[in-house]
């Protein structure tokens, strides 16, 4: 083997070792993202998507909105949560669910839950619907049973095939295609 590799690898472990002796060392997710906007015009951001969302369910008659795509999850939380677990797949591990009363749901299993809460969606007002990994299996969908619940078999929209909901990925796309000026501030940020 190549003595620099052993020094690094060596060098590493120490360093790593000594990360996790830290106090109060916290996961890594807790670390929150670098914001190129404030908290207060992210806080601006949502509600304004919110808003819009709410209007999109009154257009299409829809009871709530189911959204599991990447890019819709980053979306309707100002990049302040992520669900995306493999890196070439543009559907998330969970889902937001948005109803027309103004309650909104995370909907995910418990390996995920605390991250995702912990990124932000708890201090977004989001109310945590969990469930174990393995109660999920071909004769069961647990997800589903989850959403009939809260949703009291009312008609969901979703951006995914997604058994008990209506498809509306196409006709979703179209609220996001005005951007709100703190969305344009980070492409500017981008270059």
């Amino acid at each position: 083997m190549n003595k620099s590799f052993i020094i690094f690898i060596s060098m590493f472990i120490v360093s790593s070792s000594n990360l996790c002796q830290k106090k109060n060392a916290t996961a890594f997710w807790k670390s929150k993202p670098q914001m190129v906007i404030t908290q207060s015009e992210a806080q601006k951001e949502i509600e304004e998507k919110l808003v819009r969302v709410q209007s999109f369910l009154n257009e299409q008659k829809l009871d709530g909105l189911l959204l599991t795509q990447v890019r819709n999850f980053y979306w309707i939380t100002a990049g302040l949560a992520n669900n995306q677990i493999v890196l070439n797949k543009d559907v998330g591990a969970a889902s937001l669910l948005i109803m027309k009363d103004g309650k909104k749901y995370l909907l995910c299993t418990g390996s995920e839950a605390g991250r995702l809460m912990d990124e932000s969606l708890g201090e977004l007002g989001y109310e945590l619907k969990n469930f174990n990994w393995y109660e999920a299996n071909a004769e069961k969908d647990v997800r589903s049973d989850l959403i009939k619940e809260i949703s009291k078999d009312g008609r969901i929209g979703s951006d995914i095939n997604f058994p008990g909901t209506v498809l509306i990925s196409d006709q979703f796309k179209k609220i996001r295609y005005s951007l709100l000026e703190s969305e344009i501030k980070r492409y500017r940020w981008l270059g």
